[in-house]
């Protein structure tokens, strides 16, 4: 991974907020949700922890169970059911937090090959928490990679906006 960050200069590329709220997940116009996990980032925040209560329990228990751990490169596929309107939910492990915002140019283009791997329409998407600076390079970053399949990017948790 590179340390440098990249940022293409793109005129009036999109920069989508969604707003952390339950309602949210299903409206969102997505088909696909995205979510970042850091393997030393507990309790689950954000995007992470509302899809968490909402597929009951399901990503604690993957957790828990050691299936998942949110190390750099893991991915998960989670099927989806009548709690949430989507096709798929994708699971990204992102390493320690600890130097994360050095490499977020690279995490956003590995995040979209993923993506176009299992042929994701429309996403959103919840970077790792805390995420101030992750926020900043994301926003420019992931509309310019996804182009028209970018449905926006959960606002941080309230718990970690600063």
């Amino acid at each position: 991974m590179n340390s440098s960050v990249v940022i293409p200069q793109v005129a009036n590329a999109p920069s989508i907020r969604l707003a952390l709220e339950a309602e949210v997940l299903d409206t969102v116009p997505a088909d696909t949700l995205a979510v970042c996990l850091c393997a030393d980032v507990r309790p689950l925040a954000g995007l992470a922890d509302l899809l968490d209560w909402r597929l009951c329990g399901r990503l604690t228990s993957l957790l828990m169970a050691g299936t998942f751990v949110g190390q750099a490169g893991e991915t998960m596929l989670l099927g989806v059911h009548e709690r949430l309107p989507k096709k798929r939910v994708v699971v990204f492990g992102c390493g320690s937090r600890a130097g994360l915002e050095m490499h977020v140019d690279d995490m956003c283009r590995w995040m979209v090959q993923i993506l176009d791997g299992v042929q994701a329409g429309r996403v959103a998407i919840g970077l790792p928490e805390p995420s101030t600076r992750l926020q900043s390079v994301a926003r420019t970053l992931l509309p310019v990679l996804l182009a028209d399949r970018f449905a926006g990017i959960f606002d941080e948790d309230p718990r970690f906006a600063g």
